[in-house]
């Protein structure tokens, strides 16, 4: 059964900050096993394009098709706007934060975009049901940094690091359909931008993804 939706995106100045609202209200809820065949469907195309992703990534010719590119409009919030269907599906809220300087970053703009659907797809997935989310920019010096944050189950101080390697999850996140590839294949886009990728967390209670983009002229 189709869901039709409203859409509203609103900035709200909060702290020197630019806080970004979602509001999706669907007016018909999809049956359990319409939804459930659209997850899987949804999962196999994640596993798909993570693959063709990995290929793309090891291949010889591979280069970055740098340009100029808005964070928010350009990157994020396409990105966002792919998974409300998710926000709803397990009630969660979701937000973009910005320190509001309207700036452009030097990036290849799809494969930003591909991290932070990867980021998110975790985010929805092993946050937490009715928790929160959080897609971060801002400027730190020579760099632009973002971040994806979520309530939920956290990850294990010792899988911190280990999570970023190829086929490998926090091994306190109960199982979930995907091919373990999904932080691996971001580490090398940032690696390849001249950046850095990392993960924070408070077991129990939260978990956040975070990234930098050096601005031109500023690559290591």
């Amino acid at each position: 059964m189709a869901s039709n939706r409203k859409w509203n995106v609103q900035p709200i100045m909060s702290n020197n900050q630019v806080v970004y609202t979602w509001k999706s209200s669907p007016v018909e809820t999809p049956h359990s096993q319409s939804r459930q065949q659209a997850t899987t469907a949804k999962s196999m195309r994640r596993i798909t394009q993570n693959y063709l992703m990995l290929a793309k990534l090891e291949h010889s010719d591979f280069k970055l098709k740098l340009a100029f590119t808005d964070p928010i409009r350009d990157i994020i919030t396409p990105v966002w706007a792919q998974f409300v269907d998710s926000f709803n599906e397990r009630n969660q809220i979701c937000r973009i934060r910005s320190d509001g300087s309207q700036r452009l970053i030097w990036a290849d703009e799809e494969l930003l975009k591909f991290v932070i659907e990867n980021l998110l797809d975790n985010a929805t997935k092993y946050g937490e049901a009715e928790g929160k989310l959080v897609i971060s920019v801002s400027e730190r010096g020579p760099v632009d940094e973002f971040s994806v944050w979520n309530s939920g189950p956290g990850i294990e101080n010792g899988d911190l690091e280990r999570i970023f390697e190829r086929f490998t999850r926090g091994r306190n996140l109960s199982p979930k359909d995907g091919a373990g590839i999904g932080l691996y294949l971001s580490r090398k886009i940032i690696e390849a931008h001249g950046g850095h990728i990392w993960a924070e967390s408070k077991p129990g209670s939260w978990t956040n993804i975070v990234f930098t983009i050096p601005k031109r002229g500023f690559t290591d």
